[in-house]
């Protein structure tokens, strides 16, 4: 077995014992203390996929609505379909149209770099409490810009709250490089 896998194995084995109360469960305290990050992983790394999740069905949900949106404006006569065929002329759909597609675009965008942020995370085993507690505020900060986008559009509150999800994910981005250079 490769190095890695027998670390992993080992990892594994030593958490077993931790939480089944195993005779060697002080040993395996000890070891996983020595880890090469100094302090103990999550108990559950793939924790770190439920903002993940969350944000993936928020953003699935919100194209079913805006799709249904977009046909009963056709089918009603407010918007000419055609304008869904090349999508020139979007100015002339309804205001609140115009802030649904520019609002999916957004979600196209910034939680991409979440995605795959945190799936390297995960694959080189540097997922920590303090990486969920980060993917879970850039799940709120989403949200927070997803209700000031859609609701009364106040432009320096959706830029703060699209600020702090960048900051959020510069912060994770810089604890990831930093552990991955250690």
């Amino acid at each position: 077995m490769g190095e890695r896998w027998q670390a992993l194995v080992q990892k594994r084995i030593f958490t077993t014992h931790i939480f089944l109360g195993s005779p060697r469960r002080s040993d395996a305290i000890k070891t996983l203390a020595k880890s090469k990050k100094g302090d103990l992983m999550t108990q559950n790394p793939e924790q770190i996929f439920f903002p993940v999740l969350a944000l993936i069905l928020g953003t699935l949900i919100y194209t079913a609505v805006m799709g249904l949106t977009r046909v009963k404006a056709a089918r009603t006569g407010k918007v000419d379909y055609r304008i869904f065929k090349v999508y020139r002329n979007k100015e002339s759909m309804p205001d609140t149209m115009l802030k649904m597609s520019n609002h999916y675009d957004n979600l196209m965008t910034m939680p991409i770099l979440f995605y795959v942020l945190v799936t390297v995370i995960y694959v080189t085993e540097q997922v920590d409490n303090t990486a969920i507690i980060f993917a879970w505020a850039y799940l709120a900060s989403r949200l927070i810009h997803s209700f000031v986008h859609l609701g009364k559009n106040h432009p320096l509150h959706r830029f703060f709250a699209f600020g702090s999800g960048a900051v959020i994910l510069t912060v994770m981005t810089v604890r990831l490089g930093i552990s991955l250079v250690r």
